[in-house]
């Protein structure tokens, strides 16, 4: 046989109560005394041997309900006890003592209190074991919940084409500059791309995707940790640029526009669309609403459009110099 194989468990040998022992020498004792005084009183042996079994008898039936009912009092005492230990323990979800349990008696209780230690204790295993699993599966839903949430939000404010941020990701993010009380400027780059209808009309719409899906990886490579490149619809881009003064913006407007140029264009049947830029700035001193940041920065757009197109204008000259 394996050692892994399990040992059936012998039965206890269940020892004889010895609270039948009095009562079963109490009634020969009384029936020895009823004979010895027949003979001393001169009846002879029959008459008192008849007369001591009959009392020896009726004493034995006389001893038995008092005999139960001590013992059955002392058992349901013992259950009863037994009972308040396994309530407290499962109110408090902890095993019963071993000196709380009867587990010496050799007797029906004693199998009970063993019986009940086993089942409570696996009782209380089981229940311990399944908190931990809803502790578990609770934790695994709340970050389940967390990620679609952040999902869902990086979705809300992400444009699907090109993965730059969106217009409520734009005003959010500005928004939250021109709140802020540091004396910083805050410039704006608006671009499109110049006749870019006839890319989508005579090359197909995948290249049209194609072309604004490199322009957002040219505003992604220039970008900085808290600069903001969005896409407003069509072919039309914002970059949001904190801290950075008319001079510094424009620099980098016209280096985009060079990266832009420098792209591959292998499509002989359209001309590459150029692209316009519009630049503006707002000084730290001067908060004003973010539609005038906006309207400054699409006014230099369109002078760069009729300017001849493909070049780059800033606000300076609809505002002072920052």
């Amino acid at each position: 046989m394996s050692e892994n194989t399990t040992r059936t468990k012998s039965p206890r040998r269940r020892r004889p109560s010895l609270v039948w022992v009095p009562m079963m020498a109490f009634g020969p004792l009384n029936g020895l005394g009823v004979a010895w005084a027949g003979e001393a009183l001169g009846y002879g042996r029959a008459l008192p041997a008849l007369a001591a079994v009959f009392v020896g008898w009726v004493s034995i039936m006389l001893l038995m309900p008092w005999a139960s009912i001590a013992f059955g009092r002392t058992g349901l005492r013992e259950v009863e006890r037994l009972t308040a230990f396994v309530r407290d323990a499962l109110r408090h979800e902890r095993r019963l003592p071993l000196h709380a349990m009867p587990m010496d008696r050799t007797d029906e209780i004693g199998e009970l209190a063993q019986a009940v230690q086993e089942t409570l204790a696996r009782s209380i295993q089981t229940r311990i074991e399944s908190k931990t699993l809803n502790r578990a599966f609770d934790d695994e839903i709340a970050r389940g919940i967390r990620r679609a949430t952040s999902r869902l939000e990086v979705e809300a404010c992400t444009d699907a084409l090109t993965g730059l941020g969106n217009r409520r990701l734009l005003d959010r993010r500005l928004n939250e500059l021109l709140d802020d009380d540091r004396a910083e400027p805050v410039s704006l780059i608006i671009l499109d791309l110049d006749f870019f209808k006839p890319v989508n009309d005579i090359l197909g719409h995948a290249v049209g995707d194609q072309c604004l899906v490199d322009v957002a990886s040219i505003l992604k490579a220039m970008l900085r940790h808290d600069d903001c490149a969005a896409r407003l619809g069509g072919d039309e881009f914002v970059v949001l640029l904190p801290g950075l003064a008319r001079e510094s913006t424009v620099r980098i407007a016209q280096r985009i526009a060079a990266l832009y140029a420098r792209m591959p264009w292998p499509h002989l049947d359209a001309e590459r669309p150029s692209m316009s830029i519009g630049v503006a700035t707002m000084a730290g001193h001067d908060r004003a609403p973010a539609d005038d940041l906006f309207r400054r920065a699409d006014e230099a757009l369109y002078a760069s459009k009729r300017g001849g197109r493909g070049r780059v204008t800033s606000d300076r000259a609809f505002a002072g110099a920052a």
